[in-house]
């Protein structure tokens, strides 16, 4: 898991549910990060927030909505390469995308 702040949590789909929405501010913890075709992002999935049906075409959060600590960010980079094995991700262009919000969050 990896440790992100949320950064930006306006324009909410209408079709994601309130009760599975993230608040800026926050801290969540990254568990898995691929591409979502039918988004069009690089998407994350977390362990406090959970999409289901009710939000439905949506599956995943975009990535652009948080920032990584600095400290976090090796494990995150990890994190990027198991999950590139079982996914489509393009790595370099996601670390190149997360190096621009990377900061350091407590």
């Amino acid at each position: 898991m990896i440790k992100a702040l949320c950064i930006n949590d306006k324009d909410q789909p209408l079709e994601i549910h309130p009760d599975e929405w993230i608040k800026k501010g926050k801290i969540y913890h990254i568990i898995h990060v691929y591409y979502h075709p039918a988004q069009s992002v690089q998407g994350v999935e977390l362990k406090e927030v959970k999409l289901t049906k009710l939000s439905r075409p949506y599956e995943t959060f975009n990535l652009k909505r948080f920032a990584i600590p600095l400290s976090e960010f090796e494990k995150f980079a990890e994190l990027v390469k198991d999950c590139n094995e079982l996914n489509n991700v393009d790595l370099t262009e996601l670390l190149k995308e997360i190096e621009t919000t990377t900061t350091e969050v407590a």
